[in-house]
């Protein structure tokens, strides 16, 4: 399972990159704090899985997942964030998961037990 790590905090990505590597073999291919940046790599490494903040600088993580699904379908969209606020939006686009940070190595692992049903 190959992913790509989207937030605005380095400190989240690397939090969930080492909690990742250690509950599962998902392959992490790209780390990014630039929507721009990541979105043009996501056209090009067509990762299964994208972890997803959503709270990004100059966009709406739930108007960037859209865009997401709209040029790949196939990819599933795991949110993290500070708040509750954005849940339903965020199952309203069929998002696979809604983890609240700070993120637990317990919770984390529900998510992706999910992603491998999926």
């Amino acid at each position: 399972m190959r992913a790509i790590l989207i937030d605005n905090e380095v400190s989240t990505i690397t939090t969930l990159e080492k909690l990742l590597c250690e509950i599962s073999n998902i392959q992490i291919i790209g780390r990014y704090t630039s929507p721009k940046e990541a979105f043009e790599m996501i056209r090009v490494l067509e990762p299964d899985v994208i972890f997803l903040t959503t709270e990004m600088r100059g966009t709406n993580g739930i108007h960037f997942a859209k865009k997401i699904l709209s040029i790949n379908l196939d990819t599933h969209i795991i949110f993290l964030s500070n708040e509750r606020k954005y849940a339903v939006h965020a199952f309203e686009i069929e998002a696979l998961d809604y983890l609240l940070k700070p993120i637990t190595k317990e919770r984390l692992l529900r998510s992706i037990r999910r992603l491998y049903y999926y």
